[in-house]
């Protein structure tokens, strides 16, 4: 793998010097949500007067920005004469975060519409919604200095979003779940991808010792049939269902109910439908890092969301890249492990995450009413 170079930025997003001198930097880059990073390093006046609270980092590989973010936390201390400081931040997916889609982005007052309805390539939607709440056509009071949206290309399946007041990542992961597409936010450049399946290509596994430290857990799944409620009431009530085959041929027959009653479009309750699907019908969780692969650099040759095979225990799995976990220890010594999933966040947290999110969505939806 080529040098990983680490930079700072200004308050502006320029580029103004590159670091050394730091003790270690951590940055942990995820697939369709939040990244974080640390950065600690003996305290000088050299490397302060590239700091201040509005900065920012920036990682290179090979010329190209691969992760970047802002300074949100300084931490100070002296202990026996050694100065020392760790930053810690986000990356710029995190700015976007502190944005919610309002049902009329030229609000308030929200009087006109009820929601901000769009329907389109997953990749128009998406940009649609980040550009018109917190881009460059945002109200001006709404703006994110900076902030710039690839052009779009139409790519990922058809979604249909109804913004009313919802966090802004969460909307958005629900969207590219549906339309398989990818998003991040690079150098203040919010662009879409579609992951690239590699299963046929690369594989990871005990007998080629490429396998790492895996977590692998078998459960039944709590629902694989979903029955979706929306507009209406009681026999007028509009309905949509849908069900995991494979999972029901396993574990048998296990419903649940989703209350969506902003909508009585069919096509969208099922998109519903499939979101709550992809989160809870599958009874294996498989986890892995990958040790080097032969003829593979990772971020180079495969990035988040992109899909392998993944083999423990003689099972084998498709699972996809959720996670680049970025390591540099300031004397040159670099290393990435990508971690991989077949579910949306790593396993020890998939439960008590999900749950939450859930949880969280459905109050959301009552708030919003």
């Amino acid at each position: 793998m080529n040098k990983i170079t680490l930079l700072i930025r200004d308050s502006n997003n320029n580029k103004v010097g590159e670091l050394d001198g730091y003790t270690e930097f951590h940055a942990i880059a995820r697939y369709n949500a939040i990244g974080n990073w640390t950065l600690d390093m003996d305290y000088t006046l050299d490397q302060a007067a590239l700091i201040d609270r509005y900065a920012g980092i920036v990682v290179m590989l090979d010329g190209s920005v691969v992760f970047s973010g802002p300074i949100t936390g300084i931490r100070r201390e002296r202990i026996a004469m050694k100065d020392t400081v760790m930053l810690s931040g986000q990356d710029d997916l995190g700015k976007i975060a502190g944005r919610l889609v309002l049902p009329d982005p030229a609000g308030p007052p929200y009087t006109a519409f009820a929601y901000d309805v769009r329907t389109g390539a997953a990749e128009t939607i998406i940009k649609q919604y980040v550009n018109y709440n917190c881009g460059p056509l945002a109200k001006a009071s709404r703006r994110i200095a900076g902030l710039t949206i690839a052009a779009d290309s139409g790519r990922g399946g058809n979604v249909t979003g109804r913004g009313r007041f919802d966090k802004m990542v969460d909307f958005l992961t629900s969207l590219a779940t549906i339309g398989a597409v990818g998003f991040q936010c690079r150098d203040m450049l919010f662009d879409c991808y579609v992951p690239t399946d590699r299963s046929a290509s690369i594989s990871i596994s005990e007998a080629l010792g490429t396998l790492g430290d895996f977590t692998y857990e078998i459960s039944a799944p709590d629902m694989n049939y979903s029955i979706v409620g929306g507009l209406g009431d009681l026999t007028a009530r509009a309905f949509a269902e849908k069900g995991d085959s494979q999972s029901i041929l396993d574990w048998g027959l296990r419903e649940d109910f989703l209350d969506y009653n902003t909508t009585a479009v069919v096509a969208e309750l099922l998109d519903r439908a499939t979101d709550e699907l992809v989160q809870r019908a599958s009874a294996t969780k498989l986890d892995v890092a990958s040790q080097s692969l032969p003829d593979r650099e990772p971020i180079t040759d495969y990035w988040l969301g992109d899909i392998v095979t993944g083999v423990v225990d003689g099972i084998t799995s498709q699972v996809k890249a959720v996670e680049f976990e970025i390591i540099l220890d300031g004397q040159g010594i670099q290393k990435v492990v990508p971690t991989f999933s077949n579910g949306n966040s790593p396993v020890g947290l998939l439960h008590n995450f999900d749950r939450e999110a859930r949880t969280r969505r459905a109050v959301n939806r009552l708030e919003r009413k």
